[in-house]
């Protein structure tokens, strides 16, 4: 079985969705809660809350995960002006099995409570910390299935991302010139990624490229890979440090 969806369930597995799945439900049980408690000492927020459209919240299971899931992806690839649109029910620009699978009120209510970490264990300094942990699980995975030949590669690449961040940067030379960048590790003849690293401009760059290269190539010390890099990267100190690796 070699079909895309095989693909995204070895590096997004069941257990990652279930954490997922867990700290979904947990967000919007706690979120419920303290709506209630409000609605009884506010009485006119209680009246609202009843006439509005509302629906309790119903615990995501594993498949409603993947459809959920499923329609992000599809999102990326058939791309529309609004969200509402790929529920439309016009002839002409409807999005074929949309509806079937799931509701707009319904996506709009995971989406609003859809979570990738577990707030009362994180360390909030850490400005990934919302999603830190689907990452490393994501990076694990790609680095058990796949065993890479000789050549690596460490370089850039850009995320497109136009909203509000403070680790949104500006890449004028770079095809994709607004959004996140990442420092990734590459099989250098298929493009493979091995492991990444998100750019957050917290640390000076001296001591940032020296970090950068040392967590991306954690794991393939001593085995004589050849790391191929740009000048960027290209300092005293990472050269010691690789060589002392067996890099």
């Amino acid at each position: 079985m070699t079909n895309p969806i095989h693909y995204f369930s070895l590096l997004i597995t069941e257990n990652i969705l279930n954490d997922v799945i867990g700290f979904a439900n947990k967000k919007a049980r706690t979120k419920e809660a303290i709506d209630t408690f409000r609605t009884i000492r506010h009485r006119k927020r209680l009246q609202k809350i009843t006439k509005s459209h509302s629906k309790p919240w119903k615990d995501l299971d594993l498949t409603e995960t993947k459809a959920y899931f499923g329609i992000l992806i599809l999102m990326g690839i058939v791309t529309k002006p609004t969200l509402k649109d790929y529920w439309t029910t016009s002839t002409l620009f409807e999005t074929p099995g949309v509806m079937k699978i799931m509701s707009r009120d319904r996506f709009l209510q995971i989406s609003k409570y859809i979570n990738f970490y577990d707030p009362e264990n994180i360390d909030v300094t850490d400005p990934l910390h919302k999603i830190s942990c689907f990452i490393q699980h994501v990076i694990v995975n790609s680095q058990l299935l796949y065993y890479p030949e000789q050549n690596l590669t460490i370089d850039e690449a850009m995320i497109s991302f136009r909203g509000r961040s403070s680790m949104k940067v500006y890449m004028p030379l770079k095809p994709i010139k607004f959004g996140f960048k990442a420092y990734l590790l590459c099989e250098a003849s298929t493009g493979y990624v091995l492991a990444w690293s998100m750019h957050t401009g917290k640390k000076k760059v001296g001591d940032a490229i020296s970090e950068i290269v040392s967590t991306l190539c954690e794991g393939y010390e001593g085995e004589s890979y050849h790391i191929y890099m740009d000048r960027f990267y290209t300092t005293t100190r990472v050269f010691n440090e690789l060589r002392s690796k067996g890099i």
